[in-house]
Formats: C-alpha cells, sequence, structure tokens
C-alpha cells in the first residue's frame, strides 16, 4: 500500500531554503493531490528541458521524506563548524554520498577523539557506484563530525575538524 507525502510547514521551508541555498531552477513535487511547484525566473533560452523523475516505490512506499543533510538556521548561511576556528578541516573531494564505514555492518573509520595519521582512511564518499576514500592529510585528533552517514555532500565540503596541536 502506497504511503502518501507529508509535509508540515517546516519541511516546506527547508525544501524553499535548499531550493535556493543549491541553485536549483525547478522543482516538481506532485503526488495525491499535493502539489509542490518552485520556478526560478529564468530567461527562455536558459531554462532546462524538464525530465521527470521515475516513481520508485523504493522511495515512496516505506520512506518518509526527510531532509538532514545541513543544519539550516534562520539567522546565517553558515554550514556546521564553519564557527569552530582554530581546527584543520578535511573537505570532500568531490560530489557524492558520505559514509563513515565500509559496509553497514562495520565499525566507522573513526569517532570524535579518535587519533588520525596522515593517509589514515576516514570516510568513503560513493560516486556514480564508486567508492572514494577519503584520507587525512596530516595527523591529528578528530574533534568534530560534520555530517551524517548517508548524508550527500559537496566538492569542498567540510567534513571532519582535525585538532593538530
Amino acid at each position: 500500500m502506497k504511503k502518501e507525502l507529508e509535509f508540515t510547514e517546516k519541511d516546506i521551508k527547508i525544501l524553499i531554503e535548499l531550493f535556493d541555498r543549491f541553485q536549483v531552477d525547478e522543482l516538481n513535487i506532485e503526488e495525491n493531490g499535493l502539489k509542490i511547484e518552485l520556478k526560478r525566473d529564468l530567461p527562455l533560452d536558459q531554462r532546462p528541458i524538464p525530465m521527470p523523475i521515475p516513481y520508485s516505490p523504493l522511495i515512496h512506499e516505506n520512506t518518509p521524506i526527510t531532509m538532514t543533510s545541513h543544519a539550516i538556521t534562520e539567522s546565517t548561511d553558515k554550514l556546521p563548524g564553519e564557527e569552530d576556528e582554530g581546527f584543520e578541516k578535511i573537505v570532500s573531494p568531490i560530489v557524492g554520498t558520505f559514509y563513515r564505514a565500509p559496509s553497514p555492518e562495520s565499525e566507522p573509520y573513526v569517532r570524535e577523539g579518535d587519533s588520525v595519521s596522515l593517509q589514515s582512511t576516514v570516510c568513503i564518499i560513493e560516486a556514480m557506484k564508486m567508492m572514494n576514500e577519503v584520507k587525512a592529510d596530516r595527523s591529528g585528533k578528530i574533534h568534530k563530525i560534520l555530517v551524517q552517514n548517508g548524508d550527500p555532500v559537496e566538492p569542498g565540503q567540510v567534513l571532519f575538524l582535525l585538532d593538530t596541536n
């Protein structure tokens, strides 16, 4: 049995903020009488050709839509960790999905407080079905992990804060 999409006012606000943050030109969601349509006003020659996303029972039947990739605050556009000065940053080299461990059953590569050495694997980023190891480029102690397992990440996004003192 199909589960209906349920959006709260907070979910819609987050959707709009993500729409603006990632410079999406157009977004359409329509299911069971619910229709959300966001469009950026672009000149005709710059508008993208719409490509519908096919229905997937894996997404729609058992998985509620949640947006947890970044904490968005009302007062600032800073991402988590940007206020943490004095720490070295380990950043994502590519766009993809962040994973803390090589498999769901495995222990994470690192936890907050763990020491790492040069070239220690700290996470995996999956991109186009390929697993890419991210390695520490210096020794130190993991101060903070800024993304959750399974979150989408972008190139240059800070993943870890590293205390090198």
